[in-house]
């Protein structure tokens, strides 16, 4: 699903989902699997028997660790959650971080989130997509939230970790489309910038 440039230049990490959950692949500069990484270059997590589990983003830090980011309805067969998980440079799941290696993040209770993409920083890990926690039940807003390395919330960022971008210019109300939350960067002075889809019905979005 994405496949981003990043760590020793040339490598390729490409996330997704395969039968067994969240996936990702390390490629060599020549396009050939890295076979020292996780089970032959492909290391692979899944939170539940019966889940659907769906890797959309996926980030390093500093020392070589991997994380994905993406969609899981592990915790709750009818709505779906953010959800990270963390591999080291080796392909292994990282079993400190978060619940034995994963951590989920739920806007509200009973509400749908998804996650895109995951920007790593040396203070914190940032997920991008989107919640209709603020206008259930079909009106996303763009969601951020943040997570410390030990793969919990960040109390002081947001409310609680987490933040909303209401960015259909028509606010709420019966005419308010849904936008999703699909990038995200930061400058050199820690300030976020967040890019993805508005579907108003006027103006148009971006």
């Amino acid at each position: 699903r994405r496949l981003q440039p990043i760590g020793v230049p040339g490598e390729l990490y490409i996330a997704g989902d395969g039968s067994a959950g969240f996936s990702v692949a390390k490629f060599d500069a020549s396009g050939r699997p890295v076979a020292s990484f996780g089970d032959g270059g492909r290391a692979t997590v899944s939170f539940g028997d019966d889940s659907d589990d769906i890797a959309n983003g996926v980030a390093l830090d500093a020392a070589g660790n991997v994380y994905l980011a993406g969609t899981s309805n592990a915790r709750q067969s009818n709505n779906n959650d953010m959800a990270v998980a963390k591999f080291d440079a080796n392909g292994r799941l990282a079993t400190a971080f978060g619940d034995a290696g994963h951590t989920f993040i739920d806007f509200r209770s009973g509400t749908q989130e998804t996650a895109a993409g995951i920007l790593a920083r040396p203070d914190g890990l940032f997920v991008v997509g989107s919640s209709n926690s603020e206008f259930p039940p079909n009106q996303p807003n763009f969601a951020v939230a943040k997570l410390d390395y030990a793969g919990h919330l960040d109390a002081n960022f947001g409310d609680g970790g987490k933040a909303l971008v209401d960015a259909d210019p028509q606010g709420p109300g019966p005419d308010r489309g849904s936008n999703y939350g699909t990038a995200i960067a930061a400058d050199t002075r820690g300030n976020l910038y967040v890019a993805g889809v508005v579907h108003a019905t006027a103006p148009p979005g971006f």
